[in-house]
């Protein structure tokens, strides 16, 4: 319920007749809806014979494309068509994989479609910024990297093959080329993880080796391979095409990165630019997530493993899971992790349910359940964060953001409906 918009309903004069003489079973419900609308004065209900009234007095059409648009277009107002195919469309995927936060706003780019949105946290507004601009409008998955300097969004490519900027203030649109080495090196431009220090934005190749950093005051973009002689020798030969999934975490100016090639963490110094690699565990392992607890690092393992590594001893420890089933389904069990409060949190792809792990005495607890038919879809969470003792996640199985509290656990799921993203987009 809204307090503050009115609907104008304005039927068009042939429904009736159409539905009775095309498709009788729909002109009985299509009846005892128009009727319900009247009697419970959901909103205007406008049957007339002139449209203009209608035309002079709304601030937005929604609806098919008709006649009515030509004219209604003419007062220079938002026009959205309706799509009745995007409701299923949406449904079975994803709204949105990552994004960032600026206090209680959260910007995001949409899986499905191309579309840059906005949600408040405290009110719940949901806000269409644009569309990415020399990029079809059905075009999926452009970004999941997203940071922001100076009122001023920068995207890293995904599906995209850009990186993108959106002034927040001024609503313009800008693109900057990728370096020319980048797609040389890479199949698809595809960055999976990714970080913001300052005003630098730095992403890391999924596809080839290669760190890619953007500067968000100048645009200028800097791509290297440094150490891809040593990366070639230490990757284990038959494992996986991708050298990073998405986690990464930042250490003292430098960005350490879990690579799926092999028992490896890249380790970016962001002062230097140099790349140092390191071999962790059996060198049959590979690792998607990574955090650090202020002193050491927890991996987890593509099999649902998770490992304790020391950098400065060298020493890694298996810490096995207390909970049954708790990776149950073996093989991409997390994709995502983050240490908050005296905890590492493990956020699951494949696995049944959210687990933490006490940095102190190994413990390991479940913290968010999966059940039904939901726990066996593959994809659940894909991006995480932490702020102000409240951990984040995407919940992609239902496209909601879920907000929990790190102590009490107390969970809050905001539904952030990308159909309603999508009706906002103006034709």
């Amino acid at each position: 319920t809204r307090n503050d918009v009115v609907l104008l309903w304005r039927p068009h004069p042939l429904s009736k007749t159409t539905l009775k003489a095309m498709r009788p079973e729909l002109y009985e419900l299509y009846c005892d809806l128009e009727q319900s609308y009247r009697t419970e004065e959901i909103g205007i209900f406008d049957d007339s014979d002139d449209m203009y009234p209608a035309i002079y007095v709304s601030d937005a059409y929604y609806g098919d494309s008709s006649s009515v648009i030509t004219i209604f277009g003419a007062t220079g107002r938002p026009i959205c068509l309706q799509n009745v195919e995007v409701k299923d469309n949406i449904s079975k995927g994803q709204g949105f994989e990552g994004g960032c936060m600026d206090g209680n706003v959260l910007y995001f780019a949409n899986m499905e479609y191309n579309a840059l949105a906005s949600f408040d946290l405290v009110d719940g507004q949901l806000k269409h910024l644009g569309e990415f601009p020399e990029i079809d409008r059905k075009q999926k998955r452009i970004t999941q990297n997203i940071g922001l300097w100076n009122e001023k969004l920068w995207m890293m490519p995904f599906n995209g093959e850009k990186v993108y900027s959106y002034d927040l203030k001024t609503e313009i649109w800008e693109t900057y080329p990728l370096p020319e080495e980048w797609p040389k090196d890479c199949k698809r431009n595809i960055i999976f993880a990714g970080t913001q220090i300052g005003k630098y934005y730095y992403g890391f190749g999924a596809g080839r080796y290669g760190v890619m950093r953007l500067d968000m005051e100048s645009g200028e973009i800097d791509y290297s391979r440094n150490g891809i002689e040593q990366y070639k020798q230490m990757i284990t030969p038959g494992k996986s095409n991708l050298v990073c999934r998405q986690d990464c975490c930042v250490v003292e100016g430098k960005i350490y990165v879990a690579c799926l090639a092999g028992n490896l963490v890249l380790e970016y110094d962001t002062i230097t630019t140099k790349i140092s690699l390191h071999s962790v565990g059996d060198r049959n392992n590979s690792y998607i997530t990574i955090c650090y607890d202020g002193n050491f690092f927890w991996l987890t393992e593509i099999s649902g493993k998770v490992m304790k590594w020391n950098p400065k001893t060298k020493e890694t420890k298996e810490i096995t899971s207390t909970i049954k089933d708790a990776s149950e389904s073996g093989k991409w069990a997390y994709a995502s992790s983050l240490y908050a409060d005296g905890y590492v949190w493990l956020f699951a792809y494949c696995a049944k349910e959210n687990i933490r792990i006490n940095v102190q005495t190994g413990v390991v607890e479940k913290v968010y359940l999966w059940a039904g038919e939901r726990a066996c879809l593959q994809v659940k969470v894909v991006k995480s964060w932490y702020a102000d003792g409240t951990v984040y996640f995407v919940d992609a199985t239902k496209c909601t953001l879920v907000q929990m509290d790190s102590i009490t656990l107390e969970t809050k799921e905001i539904k952030i409906s990308s159909i309603q993203v999508f009706a906002t987009s103006l034709v």
